[in-house]
């Protein structure tokens, strides 16, 4: 897929999906943001300090080189040609969506309509490219809905969502990368 249809076609997606969110929260809970949504310096602190742990993790994964990554990279391997071709610029933009579009979803609505463990476990089944990368998406969303939970403030974690996206969309192409300079 061309690169600026699949960045447009990104767009919609993400854009349709918070509107879904704010359209069910206003139905089902009375207001399109029925939570606390402010960039405050603690907000940005917690979320650069939190971002740490998953990146860190998801590095320490690949670095192991367990058969569930390797398979998890194999399944990522068909937006190898897109992933290698997108610059930092469009990496960030995409992570920026997906982190605000899916926790207006998932932590926003979600969670406080069926806790953590389900909007966790849902938020895991909707990435479950292979078994291990639907745990892996789980436990993330374990985390980001403990974020939410623990201050209170759906801005941490959707940047920390960002980050780590930003983070992964950079190692999945440097590995792809290294692969075409070794083969």
């Amino acid at each position: 897929m061309p690169r600026n249809r699949f960045l447009r076609l990104t767009t919609i997606f993400y854009a349709g999906l918070a509107l879904l969110a704010l359209v069910l929260n206003r139905l089902l809970n009375g207001a399109y943001l029925p939570f606390r949504l402010a960039l405050t310096p603690q907000a940005a602190g917690l979320s650069l300090i939190a971002a740490g742990l998953p990146m860190a993790g998801v590095w320490l994964l690949v670095r192991l080189d367990l058969p569930f990554m390797r398979r998890i990279l194999e399944k990522m391997r068909r937006f190898k040609a897109l992933l290698v071709e997108l610059n930092q610029a469009e990496k960030i933009y995409i992570s920026i969506l997906a982190g605000f579009a899916e926790e207006l979803l998932f932590r926003g609505f979600l969670q406080p309509l069926w806790g953590i463990a389900a909007a966790s476990i849902i938020f895991g089944a909707l990435h479950a490219a292979t078994l291990g990368y639907f745990l892996l998406a789980s436990l993330m969303g374990f985390y980001l809905g403990w974020l939410f939970q623990y201050g209170g403030n759906l801005l941490v974690p959707m940047a920390v969502h960002a980050l780590y996206d930003v983070f992964a969309l950079n190692l999945l192409a440097r590995i792809y990368r290294r692969e075409e300079i070794t083969d």
